[in-house]
């Protein structure tokens, strides 16, 4: 899939109805860490998400 913003990371998604759970929780694991945040606070950020997107997500923490 590939999911397009015209606001970049600012859009507002209204219609969450018409994307699954792995792929909301994909949304907002990027938004978070296109973020440069120095502290991250994440609830079980892995959970049901694929290998190669925790591997991804780990590196991104690093």
């Amino acid at each position: 899939m590939d999911f397009r913003f015209d606001d970049d990371l600012q859009t507002m998604m209204d219609d969450t109805n018409k994307f699954s759970k792995m792929v909301l929780k994909k949304i907002a694991l990027a938004r978070a860490l296109c973020a440069n945040a120095d502290i991250y606070i994440l609830d079980s950020p892995y959970t049901d998400l694929d290998y190669e997107i925790v591997q991804v997500v780990e590196k991104r923490l690093r």
